[in-house]
């Protein structure tokens, strides 16, 4: 049988390996934690292709809305009738 000794009333070795495990452990969780923070950044800056499709439509729609004024009021600027002594200045 082995026979454990007690130094400072802990078993040999539960102390020094259990702070390294612990150490490991901490260091992991941190890293883990900064990659999260890193994906999370990331993935809410991130443009999707909905987005990007919403938008071309967006601005599809502004230059129809344009198109369509600007006809309109070409139409009403054809109904104005101009002759020829308007143009001439006495």
């Amino acid at each position: 049988m082995v026979e454990e000794r007690n130094i400072n009333g802990t078993p040999e070795g539960e102390g020094v390996p259990q702070e390294k495990s612990q150490k490991r452990i901490a260091k992991y969780d941190s890293g883990a934690a900064d990659l999260e923070k890193v994906t999370d950044y990331a993935e809410e800056n991130e443009i999707s292709s909905q987005d990007v499709a919403n938008a071309i439509i967006a601005i599809g729609d502004r230059r129809n809305k344009e198109a369509l004024e600007k006809q309109a009021q070409e139409k009403e600027l054809m109904k104005v009738s101009i002759r020829k002594k308007m143009l001439t200045s006495s």
